[in-house]
């Protein structure tokens, strides 16, 4: 509780200045503790072979691949090729290709 009897909102959770009660963040968001708008409310980062989108995390598609964290796919250079929901680029003797 704070001087003025004002409660910190805690994670997942946010008010208004002025507000009585907290609100919960939309289905699958989450937020810092003391947030004031339902905006401060985010999607968790994404995991690798997934990048972020307006909805939430999608995976990335075929001969593509993306590390933790992603807002988008990375493409597979001319030539190489990856599977759907790929990791990450690996090198080995000059040759490219996705797990």
């Amino acid at each position: 509780m704070t001087e003025d009897g004002c409660h910190q909102c805690p994670e997942n959770t946010w008010s208004e200045d002025g507000a009585s009660s907290c609100n919960q963040c939309p289905d699958g968001k989450m937020s810092d503790a003391g947030s004031k708008s339902e905006d401060d409310c985010h999607h968790e980062p994404c995991e690798a072979g997934h990048y972020m989108t307006e909805n939430g995390c999608m995976q990335c598609e075929e001969n593509t691949w993306s590390e933790d964290g992603a807002s988008s796919c990375n493409q597979c250079p001319d030539g190489k090729m990856s599977n759907v929901g790929s990791k990450s680029a690996l090198h080995d003797r000059g040759w490219m290709y996705a797990m």
